[in-house]
């Protein structure tokens, strides 16, 4: 029999029900985490909602995740893998105690889908308009749909598309190692590119070298190609599997413990939809992982779109030339 959906106008009493849950949780898991945020549409004064409390337990990495498990296993709850989203790990609630209603999520601090959980209920949070109006989508939903569950997501997926557009969530992207056939076609590619840039930047007698300098900087960075010491250069693909650009560092040549940047490149197709800077954040955690404590990168002036998205992500200059620009970001230090 299928799940009847519900939708309630927004109840006080969920606050007081995420801090119970909460003080149960801190019980057993208070020392091993970063913090417990209430998610969700309940999360949302004034929201019209499913009445069952969305929880995001954060961590630092997957490296205390098993004694998380654990611990919580100890409270009643079982772990049930992602369930189909990266980062994202699910629990299922069979204690004794009798608590309310709730799902209950494990995401690393790292996680794009918990970044999307925040920055929608934050967007919501400071917008009453868009509150009003979603609220009366899911209404609307719910007594459309009152019997089935995949027609009333499907209903309201465009106002949350919508509002995550609007609160700058981006998209989720995946990284592919880059193999030898994609390399030869990228390398090509890339040489060019970057002969143009030079052009660009450069006087009309620059011209004639520019694709000798290209070939001459891509062979010092890539010396045995895909397999290249020190170097990650990787496949972006979107939640559609589609390859849709390359992106990579290599280990700093001049700074000890930095990665710098050698490719960022999104296909002319899937620009201008934040997949651009969902896989640089992704880069950036991707370095992290890997023990680098910052990034540093070399931009041409005239490329202003690419600038501005690294000034956005917290790179700030640190050398200015006549064409270009050196910028870097330092990787807080977590406890």
């Amino acid at each position: 029999m299928a799940k009847r959906v519900v939708v309630v106008p927004y109840n006080e009493q969920w606050k007081t029900d995420f801090e119970t849950i909460k003080k149960y949780l801190l019980t057993a898991i208070k020392d091993i985490i970063i913090s417990i945020e209430h998610i969700g549409s309940t999360s949302v004064e004034g929201l019209s909602a499913k009445p069952i409390i969305d929880i995001d337990i954060i961590i630092k990495d997957y490296s205390v995740f098993d004694t998380v498990v654990e611990k919580l296993a100890t409270l009643g709850y079982i772990h049930e893998g992602n369930l189909g989203i990266k980062d994202r790990e699910a629990f299922d609630y069979k204690g004794d105690v009798d608590l309310p209603k709730h799902h209950l999520y494990v995401c690393p601090e790292f996680s794009l889908e918990l970044h999307r959980h925040i920055f929608f209920r934050d967007y919501l949070r400071n917008n009453p308009e868009a509150v009003l109006k979603y609220s009366k989508v899911k209404e609307d939903g719910a007594k459309l749909f009152p019997d089935s569950i995949d027609d009333y997501i499907n209903y309201k997926s465009p106002c949350i598309e919508e509002i995550y557009k609007k609160c700058g969530v981006y998209p989720v992207v995946e990284f592919i190692k880059i193999n030898n056939k994609e390399f030869k076609v990228f390398a090509k590619w890339s040489v060019n590119n970057y002969a143009e840039n030079l052009i660009k930047s450069g006087d009309e007698k620059f011209k004639l070298k520019a694709i000798k300098t290209a070939k001459d900087e891509f062979k010092s960075v890539f010396p045995d190609g895909a397999d290249s010491k020190d170097n990650y250069l990787y496949i972006v693909t979107n939640e559609n599997n589609e390859k849709i650009g390359v992106i990579g560092y290599e280990k700093s040549h001049f700074e000890e413990n930095a990665a710098f940047v050698t490719e960022n490149v999104i296909k002319e197709d899937f620009r201008g939809k934040g997949y651009g800077k969902s896989a640089f954040l992704k880069l950036q955690e991707d370095a992290k992982k890997k023990g680098f404590s910052k990034m540093v990168l070399n931009v041409f002036k005239h490329t202003t779109i690419s600038y501005s998205m690294y000034q956005k992500c917290g790179f700030k200059v640190i050398e200015d030339y006549e064409d270009s620009v050196i910028m870097e970001k330092v990787f807080e230090k977590k406890d």
